[in-house]
Protein backbone atom coordinates (compact mmCIF):
# COMPACT_ATOMS: atom_id res chain seq x y z
CA UNK A 1 0.00 0.00 0.00
CA UNK A 2 1.82 3.41 -1.21
CA UNK A 3 1.00 6.09 1.74
CA UNK A 4 2.56 9.55 2.60
CA UNK A 5 2.66 11.19 5.85
CA UNK A 6 1.17 14.61 5.25
CA UNK A 7 3.11 17.68 6.47
CA UNK A 8 3.00 18.17 10.00
CA UNK A 9 0.63 21.53 9.78
CA UNK A 10 -1.85 19.65 7.44
CA UNK A 11 -2.42 16.62 10.06
CA UNK A 12 -5.20 16.00 11.54
CA UNK A 13 -6.76 14.04 13.91
CA UNK A 14 -8.89 11.95 11.43
CA UNK A 15 -5.67 10.94 9.37
CA UNK A 16 -2.29 9.81 10.36
CA UNK A 17 -1.04 9.00 6.96
CA UNK A 18 -2.96 8.93 3.62
CA UNK A 19 -2.73 5.71 1.11
CA UNK A 20 -4.50 5.63 -2.25
CA UNK A 21 -8.04 6.81 -1.56
CA UNK A 22 -8.60 5.68 2.27
CA UNK A 23 -6.98 7.39 5.25
CA UNK A 24 -5.21 4.97 7.69
CA UNK A 25 -5.81 5.92 11.52
CA UNK A 26 -3.04 4.13 14.52
CA UNK A 27 -4.00 3.00 17.60
CA UNK A 28 -1.43 1.26 19.81
CA UNK A 29 -2.22 -1.25 22.95
CA UNK A 30 -3.78 -3.89 24.46
CA UNK A 31 -6.56 -1.30 25.64
CA UNK A 32 -6.45 1.29 22.44
CA UNK A 33 -8.86 4.18 23.52
CA UNK A 34 -11.34 5.65 20.79
CA UNK A 35 -12.36 9.62 20.23
CA UNK A 36 -16.03 9.54 20.34
CA UNK A 37 -15.85 13.10 18.49
CA UNK A 38 -14.44 12.10 15.86
CA UNK A 39 -17.21 9.22 15.46
CA UNK A 40 -19.70 11.51 15.74
CA UNK A 41 -18.18 13.44 12.97
CA UNK A 42 -18.25 10.54 10.95
CA UNK A 43 -22.34 9.86 11.68
CA UNK A 44 -22.75 13.40 11.23
CA UNK A 45 -20.77 13.62 7.90
CA UNK A 46 -19.28 17.09 9.55
CA UNK A 47 -16.92 17.84 7.36
CA UNK A 48 -14.88 16.27 4.46
CA UNK A 49 -12.65 13.88 6.41
CA UNK A 50 -15.61 13.00 8.15
CA UNK A 51 -16.75 11.42 5.08
CA UNK A 52 -13.53 10.11 4.01
CA UNK A 53 -13.63 5.87 3.54
CA UNK A 54 -10.92 5.11 6.42
CA UNK A 55 -9.12 2.59 7.79
CA UNK A 56 -8.23 2.21 11.57
CA UNK A 57 -4.92 -0.10 12.15
CA UNK A 58 -4.58 -1.36 16.05
CA UNK A 59 -1.12 -2.55 16.88
CA UNK A 60 -1.18 -5.22 19.18
CA UNK A 61 1.93 -5.57 21.81
CA UNK A 62 2.72 -8.92 22.92
CA UNK A 63 2.16 -9.44 26.97
CA UNK A 64 5.48 -8.17 27.67
CA UNK A 65 5.24 -4.93 25.45
CA UNK A 66 8.35 -4.38 23.62
CA UNK A 67 7.17 -5.47 20.24
CA UNK A 68 4.34 -5.75 17.76
CA UNK A 69 2.53 -9.05 18.03
CA UNK A 70 -0.69 -8.20 15.53
CA UNK A 71 -2.09 -5.69 13.18
CA UNK A 72 -5.02 -5.59 12.94
CA UNK A 73 -7.80 -3.41 10.46
CA UNK A 74 -10.92 -2.22 10.78
CA UNK A 75 -13.38 -0.09 8.49
CA UNK A 76 -14.59 2.55 10.03
CA UNK A 77 -18.23 2.58 9.71
CA UNK A 78 -17.80 -0.93 11.64
CA UNK A 79 -16.19 0.94 14.53
CA UNK A 80 -18.97 3.57 14.52
CA UNK A 81 -21.87 0.76 14.63
CA UNK A 82 -19.43 -1.05 17.90
CA UNK A 83 -19.42 2.49 19.59
CA UNK A 84 -23.31 2.04 19.09
CA UNK A 85 -23.61 6.02 19.00
CA UNK A 86 -26.75 7.76 17.80
CA UNK A 87 -27.61 10.95 15.76
CA UNK A 88 -28.29 11.94 18.72
CA UNK A 89 -25.67 10.79 20.71
CA UNK A 90 -23.45 12.85 17.84
CA UNK A 91 -25.25 15.75 17.92
CA UNK A 92 -24.43 16.54 22.30
CA UNK A 93 -21.06 15.44 20.90
CA UNK A 94 -20.10 18.09 18.55
CA UNK A 95 -22.17 20.71 20.69
CA UNK A 96 -20.12 20.34 23.39
CA UNK A 97 -17.14 20.05 21.59
CA UNK A 98 -17.97 23.38 20.48
CA UNK A 99 -18.50 25.01 23.95
CA UNK A 100 -15.81 24.14 26.04
CA UNK A 101 -12.21 26.50 25.34
CA UNK A 102 -9.79 23.87 23.63
CA UNK A 103 -11.10 20.43 22.95
CA UNK A 104 -13.37 17.85 24.03
CA UNK A 105 -11.53 14.67 25.01
CA UNK A 106 -14.37 11.71 25.37
CA UNK A 107 -12.97 8.39 24.82
CA UNK A 108 -14.16 4.69 24.49
CA UNK A 109 -11.99 2.24 25.06
CA UNK A 110 -11.35 -0.95 23.13
CA UNK A 111 -10.36 -4.80 24.33
CA UNK A 112 -8.25 -6.92 22.41
CA UNK A 113 -11.46 -9.40 22.05
CA UNK A 114 -13.39 -6.50 20.87
CA UNK A 115 -10.82 -5.39 18.10
CA UNK A 116 -10.97 -9.09 16.92
CA UNK A 117 -14.26 -9.02 16.60
CA UNK A 118 -14.33 -5.96 14.36
CA UNK A 119 -11.71 -6.57 11.88
CA UNK A 120 -11.71 -6.69 8.18
CA UNK A 121 -7.82 -8.48 8.20
CA UNK A 122 -5.07 -8.63 10.22
CA UNK A 123 -0.93 -9.46 10.27
CA UNK A 124 0.46 -11.39 12.45
CA UNK A 125 4.30 -12.23 13.33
Amino acid sequence: MACWIPPRADRSRSASRVCLNSAVRRRYGSTPWIDLVRYGEVILKANTQACQETVTLFFIPNPARDKIEEVVGAKTEVLVAKMGLTEQDAKVLLDLAKKVPRSLNAQARLTVTDIQRLKAFSVRE
